[in-house]
């Protein structure tokens, strides 16, 4: 018998603590749950020439994170690559927030893109980020007869994500696909997407 009451005081004090636990969580704005989480946001979207606006065929486009997480466009310059998810607790919080992740498009002739996607965080299921990317050729000129460093934003020498940027994106070409679509992603300036490793 004591061993009896014993065990049914400790299933209640379990019971209050856990329910002490729900009700902190209710008050401070957080609920925990067991939901589908992403362990990488799914991508789709068109690569396109950045000048003609035709779109391109070939171009890869690829998680710096993630191996696996890439794909080739199609002759529409069409692509999708989907997520990873996986059943897993988290806190449901009132706030969000924003967290990066880096993508790479490459492609034969045209300089290379780094572009940072933002993804909500907690990283529950919803559904993909579509992004339009225009790519300029190495031999056309850059929009306004500009070249493509003199239209990023001055980066110290030290700064290896914006060296990469300066030398590889007509910005004055991407902010206008930006203001054409409403789309969660930036350039890549500023951040360690796509920078190179120091030397030495």
């Amino acid at each position: 018998m004591r061993l009896a009451t014993g065990g049914r005081r400790s299933i209640s004090l379990m019971a209050v603590l856990a329910l002490l636990l729900v009700l902190m969580s209710l008050v401070s704005g957080c609920v925990p749950v067991i939901s589908e989480r992403w362990a990488r946001q799914p991508l789709q979207g068109q690569v396109i020439d950045a000048r003609t606006g035709a779109p391109l065929a070939g171009a890869r486009v690829s998680a710096e994170a993630f191996a696996e997480a890439a794909d080739v466009t199609d002759s529409n310059g069409r692509f999708a690559i989907p997520g990873n998810s996986y059943i897993g607790g988290q806190l449901l919080m009132a706030a969000s927030g924003l967290r990066p992740q880096c993508w790479k498009i490459e492609r034969d002739g045209y300089r290379t893109l780094w572009i940072e996607v933002m993804e909500m965080v907690p990283d529950t299921l919803r559904q993909p980020i579509t992004v339009n990317l225009p790519m300029l050729a190495f031999d056309a000129e850059a929009p306004a007869g500009r070249s493509a460093e003199t239209m990023v934003k001055d980066k110290s020498p030290g700064d290896h994500a914006g060296d990469q940027v300066g030398n590889h994106v007509a910005k004055e070409a991407i902010s206008r696909a930006i203001q054409r679509d409403n789309y969660r992603w930036r350039l890549a300036e500023g951040s360690d997407c796509g920078a190179a490793p120091p030397p030495g």
